[in-house]
């Protein structure tokens, strides 16, 4: 993995790509490298020129060549955006004004975290969507909050707004909730304290933390519920936030969203989901919201983890079970796979804390085909006996 401290990104390489970055960096010529590999790997030498030359030009395109003119940019990640993170932090507002316009009524106001907000509708879907996703969130506040949501109807679709600026639309009643809940997580990491976004689940065993790194479709959500229902309290889902401070998790516990192939799988352990509500998300994917059933499922809003375990999930119905121990370098290359995000960008501190905070985690990846596996596995791990 190599750091641009210019561009505040990282870039992954593969085996062969660390080869030709340590050959040119020990002083080895174009050729010397590309003859070196085709020995090692038996591989004709014209083809290994061929795209020992197409990763340069890449490499210098994203300037990280001496010979290369300007600098690029390269964006492994997919989480929130440049735009969003320069945002300002916990800039408390007041909306009261918008109440009383075009009908809008005040249907209650939230806690996530360190991050309190309103919304305000004028339409009981509006209200039903809301209370889907957020509704165990409400708490009893009047006053100043970090943001004002309001969701109006215009021509033929729904249009949500932040403080009074457009922020998204979706063209139906099933994509309320989607959209309120994309964008309030995202809002919510905007407005926060944390330094650091990881697109990842998190379950809670007392104290500790268990974190699910991994892609959409890695079974993330599917793990986290069946976690829930299996005793854990519920932490995170979609997205961990970490502290400035020490990296401790910040809970973000908005219901968890069960892509379709998981429903059938967690109703096994929770026959409600069976009964929840269908919802369309703007990719057309259909998705349902697990509330947590009581309090005691949920981590509390105030409270600050210490993450004990990354568990790097692949769902494979395919393949086979299997649990493996990772290095914290494996580990941190499969992290940024998975996708982070970093306020205000990432710098050498920030990276070699966030290094030093992996080191200090156990690391494994958990590749299994059958639910029950996954689940005595991270309890073996979580308790220690395994």
């Amino acid at each position: 993995m190599l750091f641009d401290e210019i561009t505040g990104r990282l870039v992954l390489l593969d085996r062969i790509a660390a080869v030709v970055w340590h050959g040119l960096n020990s002083g080895l010529g174009r050729g010397d490298v590309v003859r070196r590999i085709s020995e090692g790997s038996g591989a004709d030498e014209r083809i290994v020129q061929r795209d020992v030359d197409a990763l340069l030009d890449r490499w210098g395109d994203l300037g990280l060549l001496c010979e290369s003119e300007g600098r690029g940019r390269i964006d492994p990640i997919n989480t929130a955006d440049k735009a969003r993170r320069a945002a300002p932090k916990n800039r408390r507002i007041h909306s009261a004004q918008l109440l009383g316009a075009n009908g809008l009524s005040h249907l209650g106001t939230f806690g996530i975290g360190d991050v309190e907000f309103e919304l305000h509708a004028s339409s009981p879907a509006v209200q039903q969507a809301a209370d889907e996703v957020f509704g165990h969130l409400r708490i009893d506040r009047n006053g100043r909050c970090d943001f004002a949501l309001t969701v109006v109807r215009r021509h033929d679709e729904w249009e949500l707004y932040r403080n009074g600026e457009y922020v998204a639309h979706c063209s139906s009643n099933h994509g309320i909730a989607p959209m309120l809940h994309a964008n309030t997580l995202l809002l919510a990491y905007r407005y926060s304290n944390a330094s650091i976004a990881l697109h990842a689940a998190a379950v809670a065993s007392d104290k500790d933390c268990i974190i699910f790194p991994g892609a959409s479709g890695a079974g993330k959500s599917t793990l986290s519920a069946a976690l829930m229902l299996e005793g854990f309290r519920f932490c995170s889902d979609d997205l961990v936030l970490l502290t400035d401070s020490n990296l401790s998790v910040i809970p973000m516990s908005f219901c968890i969203g069960l892509k379709e192939g998981a429903w059938e799988t967690v109703a096994a352990r929770s026959p409600i989901v069976a009964d929840l509500a269908t919802h369309i998300r703007e990719d057309g994917k259909a998705i349902r919201y697990l509330p947590p059933l009581s309090v005691s499922q949920t981590v509390g809003r105030s409270e600050r983890l210490r993450a004990r375990l990354l568990v790097f999930p692949t769902f494979d119905p395919n393949g086979r079970n299997l649990l493996n121990e990772m290095s914290p370098g494996s580990a941190l290359v499969r992290l940024a796979e998975s996708g982070y995000d970093v306020t205000p960008g990432l710098d050498k501190a920030t990276l070699r804390r966030l290094i030093e905070w992996i080191e200090s985690i156990q690391c494994v990846e958990l590749r299994y085909d059958e639910l029950n596996y996954a689940i005595d596995k991270i309890v073996s791990l979580a308790t220690g006996k395994h």
